[in-house]
């Protein structure tokens, strides 16, 4: 009879239990409610090095005031993506009273010589130029059709010349960074072949149509073996566009 009595008082201390901690945990959900009505935005922070902060601030509206529990998160992310230069954002809360927002910008690799220029990143999306006065030290895109209609700002451009050019100057970049670094123009010729214009000199290489990957490899390979204190821009002319061999000429003395 007592071991029954004993169960009995543990089922009640139980159950009492249970109920104060669901009321507490109502309780405390409300007063977390009623106490975030209150809280408003008082910081917008912006990690990083940001090339258009005050732009991307204008995108926000007036958020400053605002009751932080009322944001619209998605809707400001949303904004600040239709950006030409937001590859990515995301933004968060920080109670009390901040909000932190973090932007992944694009980087332009290449400046396309129409009138006027654009910019354009590895992802071939067409970027406005902000500042004339700025001077891009990044390769230049030139000769290839100039439609405006062609180099939408914030999306992709549409000639397939230059989403091939922008492909090749990334591979460029990525598995042979010193000729990047050299590189001061792609162009096409009146026959639609590709060629590189070195900056130092300039040499002139001409790649042709097809294989541009590849040919590109063989100009690295013939760039390694070369003698010590020879380099490419040693050479006027450099063409790679038959099998298997470089017709190469060198500056006249």
């Amino acid at each position: 009879m007592r071991k029954k009595s004993n169960l009995d008082w543990v089922r009640i201390i139980i159950g009492t239990t249970l109920t104060c901690s669901a009321f507490l945990l109502i309780w405390a959900a409300f007063s977390w409610a009623t106490f975030t009505d209150f809280l408003v935005v008082e910081h917008v922070k912006m990690p990083g090095s940001i090339v258009m902060e005050n732009e991307y601030r204008s995108l926000l509206g007036q958020i400053d005031g605002k009751k932080m529990n009322q944001l619209e998160l998605d809707n400001i992310r949303i904004a600040l993506e239709s950006h030409p230069y937001v590859r990515a954002a995301r933004v968060s809360r920080q109670f009390p009273n901040t909000v932190i927002i973090e932007i992944l910008e694009r980087e332009p690799i290449a400046i396309v010589r129409i009138d006027p220029p654009v910019l354009i990143d590895s992802e071939s999306i067409v970027l406005p130029i902000k500042d004339i006065n700025i001077e891009y030290q990044i390769p230049s895109l030139s000769k290839f059709n100039s439609a405006k209609s062609l180099y939408p700002l914030g999306k992709s451009a549409l000639s397939q010349n230059v989403l091939d050019a922008v492909s090749y100057v990334t591979h460029i970049k990525i598995n042979y960074p010193n000729l990047y670094e050299n590189l001061s123009e792609i162009r096409l010729n009146r026959h639609e072949e590709f060629e590189l214009i070195l900056e130092e000199e300039p040499t002139l290489v001409s790649l042709g149509k097809t294989n541009i990957t590849e040919k590109l490899f063989i100009l690295k390979e013939f760039d390694e073996i070369l003698p010590l204190r020879r380099k490419l821009t040693d050479y006027r002319y450099l063409d790679l566009r038959y099998k298997n061999q470089i017709i190469a000429r060198e500056w006249s003395t």
